[in-house]
């Protein structure tokens, strides 16, 4: 009974028998992005696809779309603002169900604790485009 049971709380994550996730290797200075509306995105992200840092790269993706949100005078952006204050920002706007995509997107990658890889950060990518795309109407 007491293996099932420790095999119950490994399989579900749970205490001092849930597995170490993987973590996500980030090469890069955390306040070099305090500011987004002044970071070259092309070429951050092209650096942190050439490096394989999917994660970087899809950090990168959704801090050029607040800052397009931003230009746009669609957010208020504040770096102390979650990305709940933008959904609530955004609730009454064409671009809420793509920014809540894209945020849930962003939150996985930089916060899940696991390793994107390429297919996957192609996929946030393309929601990335699309969102950005309908701000360019």
């Amino acid at each position: 009974m007491l293996v099932i049971v420790v095999i119950y709380f490994r399989d579900n994550n749970i205490g001092l028998f849930a597995r170490k996730s993987k973590s996500v290797a980030v090469v890069e200075d955390a306040a070099a992005y305090n500011n987004i509306f002044e970071i070259n995105y092309n070429k951050e992200i092209q650096s942190a696809l050439l490096n394989s840092n999917y994660n970087v790269a899809a950090r990168l993706g959704f801090l050029q779309l607040l800052s397009l949100l931003g230009n746009k005078k669609l957010i208020d952006y504040g770096i102390e603002k979650t990305n709940f204050d933008y959904q609530f920002q955004l609730m009454n706007t064409k671009y809420y169900k793509d920014f809540l995509l894209a945020a849930h997107n962003y939150e996985y990658a930089w916060y899940s604790g696991y390793i994107v890889n390429e297919s996957q950060y192609k996929i946030i990518a393309q929601h990335y485009k699309n969102l950005e795309e309908q701000l360019q109407d």
